[in-house]
């Protein structure tokens, strides 16, 4: 019954994968600009097995390109890249990410930031801004200090697979983007495309599933073990 148990074993990691995932999405379920992590299952059969025995593994699916619930906020920093664009901005390690993330501040030296990474103009460059003057941002993404025009917003259209760096930073997995028409949408933000209450229900589920799979675990190991008892009688 060894077979038994190594696919038992086998749904159970595929299980705790699919956990772990479905908590990541809750816990981001309220953070602007978050895309869920979608899972699959892919049934194989190992080198060593007979042809009857298969196995289940987790597949990582990607991220969720749907777009979450866009809420009026009305704060002028606020700036939601048009359609499914997004901004990029500079890490903290000099390379670039993008994000749908829509507050942006700016720091006491001037720069605009989305979670404390700076937000690049349309060259690719940061955007500063003038210290204790206000700031305004319209919806061609051109920011403004009063008439005076400072530079203007880049966004990008990511068509392929996305891959997280945070929770809100992601970053094309075969490199490639695309220059976006840079429009913004003013005082809203793009909140998590995750449903609490479907990932609340897929947890729920999930963690039935697994529990399935470590009773069947058990029962091969019990019946393995009065095989052996039978053996030595």
């Amino acid at each position: 019954m060894a077979d038994g148990m190594y696919v038992g074993m086998a749904a159970m990691t595929a299980r705790e994968h699919e956990l772990e995932a479905i908590a990541d999405n809750m816990a981001n379920a309220e953070t602007p600009g978050y895309k869920a992590e979608m899972y699959a299952f892919e049934t194989f059969f190992p080198d060593d097995a007979d042809g009857n025995m298969a196995s289940v593994a987790a597949v990582n699916a990607g991220l969720d390109h749907r777009t979450g619930v866009i809420r009026q906020t009305g704060r002028p920093l606020d700036v939601l890249p048009s359609d499914e664009n997004f901004f990029a901005v500079e890490m903290k390690n000099g390379n670039v990410g993008y994000t749908r993330n829509a507050q942006m501040a700016i720091a006491p030296d001037g720069t605009l930031t989305i979670a404390g990474n700076p937000v690049l103009n349309d060259g690719g460059s940061p955007v500063i801004t003038p210290l204790n003057l206000p700031v305004r941002i319209s919806t061609d993404g051109t920011v403004w200090s009063g008439d005076n025009q400072l530079d203007r917003l880049g966004t990008h259209t990511l068509p392929g697979e996305l891959v997280r760096l945070s929770p809100s930073i992601v970053v094309p997995k075969d490199g490639v983007t695309e220059r976006a028409n840079g429009r913004v949408r003013v005082g809203e933000v793009e909140l998590s495309n995750v449903s609490a209450l479907e990932a609340s229900i897929d947890m729920i589920q999930t963690q039935r599933n697994f529990d399935h799979a470590v009773q069947a675990v058990q029962t091969y190991r019990k019946i393995d073990d009065r095989a052996i008892q039978v053996g030595k009688v």
